[in-house]
């Protein structure tokens, strides 16, 4: 790809010719990456023109385009580095190893109580284990397929999915922190912005929603006698928090005074659910920090930030004083939040590209609050 300054510089004025913009100053200077143009242009593009140079100057010369707010509009064109996530392959490869052994953990318990209560259930641990495997990844992949869709059809360059691994469930967790996707440019617009936070989370749940009806009728109805057997002997336990959606699911399997004993492959749609929540919290630049932040100024959704994270501290508190486990859940989730808004994403949401865009996509929070509900944690007594 050519970015020479004399061919972006020809490329850039044939750009303004066409579009009609009358240019009243310009600069260029040096950085890191490459040279940075920038043109003080009479009155603001509008919305279409702006989206249509930004795409141009992405697709030809690999360059990002600024409209900056000021005494007068500046139209800024920065090179995009060449960056690449290290130990990508290393990091999926892992991730696959432990969700696998997440999944035997799961599988090998739900084949031994199926055993003891005398239930054939034909389960072959590895098969299991590796059926779950595949199909946690993939409903992971799809959330951030859901931003990749997006963000092609918007012109936004991105890095990903980066799938992240974390301690299997025999070390006392699930095998993943989930994965991600790096934003190498802004989207253009704030509906862009709204859009790309938004996709991947819809399309998340609709996977875990699909793998979630198969792991319904997969799991067992056991007698309520024997589950309070099993309980008080250890080998089972009740989860600390539901979902909306996951009881949603649990309706189409009636139960009749029996306790329903989940399989790995429902438990995956509960896990997708527990961290989409942590995805929607209107926080930083996570899926929600993106929706959000379409819809209101870097301050407010700042502020907005801050009293999520003392919120979830508050109902972490709450939840411990009147003895749920979840307590637990939203104390930790306050930290993680905490350091994920002040430690990783440092500085407030940069917003879109395009800063005289003042079209604020109302309609995208309707889906938003609708997913929000769906997953938001319920603690269970």
């Amino acid at each position: 790809m050519v970015n020479s300054s004399p061919q972006i510089l020809e490329s850039i004025y044939q750009q303004f010719s066409k579009h009609g913009i009358l240019v009243v100053g310009y600069s260029e200077y040096q950085s890191n990456y490459g040279r940075v143009f920038d043109f003080h242009v009479e009155k603001p593009i509008d919305k279409g023109d702006f989206s249509k140079i930004y795409r141009f100057f992405i697709e030809n010369y690999r360059y990002m385009v600024l409209q900056i707010r000021g005494e007068r509009p500046v139209l800024r064109f920065l090179p995009i580095p060449e960056r690449t996530i290290p130990f990508k392959r290393l990091l999926t490869i892992t991730t696959f190893f432990t969700v696998g052994l997440t999944g035997y953990g799961l599988a090998s318990g739900f084949a031994e109580i199926a055993s003891k209560l005398g239930i054939p259930t034909g389960l072959n641990p590895f098969a299991t284990a590796t059926l779950y495997t595949l199909l946690f990844l993939l409903a992971l992949g799809v959330h951030e397929l859901g931003h990749i869709f997006s963000s092609k059809r918007e012109g936004v360059l991105i890095e990903g999915p980066i799938f992240i691994p974390a301690p299997p469930i025999q070390l006392g967790f699930i095998g993943t922190f989930g994965a991600v996707i790096m934003m190498k440019t802004l989207p253009p617009s704030r509906k862009d912005l709204a859009r790309l936070g938004i996709s991947g989370p819809l399309s998340g749940v609709l996977a875990g929603l699909l793998v979630g009806i198969i792991g319904v009728f997969s799991s067992l109805a056991i007698p309520y006698d024997k589950a309070v057997e099993l309980a008080e002997a250890g080998d089972i336990g009740s989860m600390p928090l539901t979902t909306i959606g996951l009881e949603l699911l649990l309706m189409l399997r009636p139960l009749n005074g029996e306790v329903l004993l989940i399989h790995p492959l429902l438990f995956i749609t509960y896990i997708i659910f527990i961290v989409t929540f942590l995805n929607l919290l209107p926080i930083g630049q996570l899926d929600g920090g993106h929706v959000l932040r379409s819809l209101m100024s870097p301050r407010a959704h700042e502020k907005l930030g801050e009293m999520i994270i003392a919120l979830l501290a508050v109902v972490g508190l709450s939840l411990l004083l009147l003895n749920y486990v979840a307590g637990y859940y939203y104390l930790m989730l306050s930290l993680v939040v905490f350091i994920l808004r002040g430690f990783v994403a440092k500085g407030q949401h940069p917003g879109n590209a395009n800063q005289y865009d003042e079209d604020k996509p109302w309609h995208y929070l309707i889906p938003y609050l609708v997913l929000l509900v769906m997953v938001t944690p319920i603690p269970i007594g």
